[in-house]
């Protein structure tokens, strides 16, 4: 045997023919869905995952609830 022909690990093998297994999913503490990403608030704790929020554009939500005329004054 060649310095070069070390064998594959079996897994290696496994993982080239069928890819990479499935994990186990991490559900979020707040909805229970499976996600990858947390999100804290300042104190540490987290308050949602990717699935429970939604983006809002700031620039509208401050012109409905007035807050331009807050800002400016």
């Amino acid at each position: 045997m060649a310095l070069f022909d070390i064998m594959d690990d079996p897994r290696i093998r496994e993982t080239e023919m069928f890819g990479m297994p499935e994990g186990p999913e991490v559900l979020c503490p707040i909805c229970g869905k499976a996600t990858d990403t947390f999100y804290r608030g300042r104190d540490g704790d987290i308050f949602a995952c990717n699935n429970c929020l939604t983006s809002v554009d700031a620039f509208d939500y401050a012109d409905r609830h007035g807050w331009f005329e807050l800002a400016y004054e």
